[in-house]
């Protein structure tokens, strides 16, 4: 089968550098070739061994072309990626991307015009780069009805909270060095603001449950308010701070969605996951619970799930690729979850305020379970609270009562907590 690629940059430059070079890898490589590449610039220097004549700047010529079975996307962004997609479709070609915001906004659309005109749409790359969490949900467990995913999607966020935990740097210091080492952009808000990992939750919940999700509607928060402090009374709670993407199906059948910092229990296989990796946790019924981990980007790892998706079409074993969209039941994209909760509160010097802000909580049904105060460094006394499990709107009610106590500077954290099952 003939191969026409859009893109080749970092992720277009590994799948050139696996489909050029086969020789000891699977037999299927060598029922593939690679024919055109369509980039931006014909003079910039790339480091690879494709020959000049499969460069093209002329776009939508590869989408037509009637030689080309399977059209690559790994140029990123919405437009043109979009248009040349949807064209392709229409010319009748299979496609294989690894655009998540792409899949993440108009997925349904794309999928809708693959089913029509009988042809695959493989996006493994565009989740968790080498993790097979796409063929995992879609074929593997495709005897489960998928009841949970939790997962740690974005490499960044989870090497700066590593960093703050194992260095004991702050978040600042910790980004700089992500991004000294090119594990962040110049530009960190889609990475520590969180809207990367809802993306990619967008995608899961639409593979995993079938069920269209507008990533603008799912509560998320990043990882910009996690201080040291938090840090320290996770440690000494034994828990780890982890950014969780999290979908859970409810009796109803809609979908719980948030994406947020959480405190994981130790003991929970999530929180041994550090540095760049990448790490999934899904609950199925019957197979129960499973977790996929590995990179979760690069040039290696992403390559390899678009090389992958590949040879699931050139093998004739990509039908299930294609998801059915369930349009009768959206999902319910809110904060409201039912957990454990960590909060940090700062206070004045006062005996008496720890066992104030416990009555308050229970004045509304909020339990605490533990209890944590110490004076800090600045001279404010600073507690932290372990709650039973509640409904995040009725502990919302009661920290709007904890804010009003007058010796109450701030509450400066809430965090859902993730226990080990």
């Amino acid at each position: 089968m003939k191969i026409g690629m859009l893109g080749l940059g970092t992720v277009g430059g590994g799948v050139a550098k696996i489909l050029e070079s086969p020789s000891g890898r699977t037999p299927l490589l060598f029922k593939v070739e690679l024919v055109q590449v369509g980039v931006r610039d014909l003079t910039k220097p790339r480091h690879n061994s494709l020959p000049p004549q499969k460069l093209t700047t002329h776009l939508e010529k590869i989408v037509t072309d009637a030689e080309i079975d399977i059209v690559v996307e790994v140029m990123g962004g919405l437009e043109p990626a979009r248009t040349l997609i949807l064209k392709a479709i229409e010319n009748g070609k299979h496609v294989v991307t690894a655009n998540k915001s792409l899949i993440a906004a108009y997925g349904s659309e794309i999928f809708a015009s693959a089913k029509d005109k009988g042809v695959c749409i493989a996006f493994e790359a565009a989740v968790g780069g080498g993790i097979p969490i796409i063929q995992c949900l879609k074929q593997s467990l495709g005897a489960n009805k998928i009841k949970q995913i939790t997962g740690i999607v974005n490499g960044t966020t989870n090497y700066i909270l590593s960093q703050m935990a194992q260095k004991g740097v702050s978040f600042d210091d910790a980004l700089q060095d992500a991004m000294q080492k090119g594990y962040a952009e110049a530009n960190p808000t889609a990475d520590v603001d969180g809207i990367d990992a809802t993306e990619k939750l967008a995608i899961l919940a639409l593979v995993g449950f079938g069920i269209k999700v507008d990533c603008q509607k799912i509560f998320k928060t990043g990882i910009r308010s996690i201080s040291q402090r938090d840090i320290a009374y996770a440690k000494a709670m034994n828990y780890t701070i982890k950014l969780l993407a999290n979908a859970r199906l409810n009796e109803d059948d809609s979908l719980q969605l948030n994406v947020q910092p959480h405190f994981v229990e130790n003991s929970h296989p999530l929180a041994a996951i550090n540095d760049v990796f990448n790490a999934i946790f899904l609950e199925g019924d019957p197979v129960g619970q499973l977790m996929l981990y590995g990179q979760g980007a690069g040039e290696g790892a992403t390559a390899s799930a678009v090389v992958s998706d590949i040879l699931n079409i050139v093998s004739s074993s990509a039908s299930w690729q294609n998801i059915h969209v369930k349009s009768s039941k959206l999902a319910s994209a809110s904060q409201e979850m039912e957990s454990n909760f960590y909060l940090r509160v700062v206070t004045e010097k006062i005996a008496t305020a720890a066992g104030a802000i416990a009555w308050s909580l229970g004045d509304f049904n909020v339990p605490p379970m533990s209890v944590q105060q110490q004076i800090t460094k600045e001279g404010v006394l600073e507690i932290a609270i372990i709650t039973e499990s509640v409904f995040r709107s009725t502990l919302d009610n009661a920290i709007g009562s904890i804010r009003g106590l007058p010796y109450v500077k701030e509450v400066a954290n809430v965090l859902p907590i993730l226990e080990a099952q």
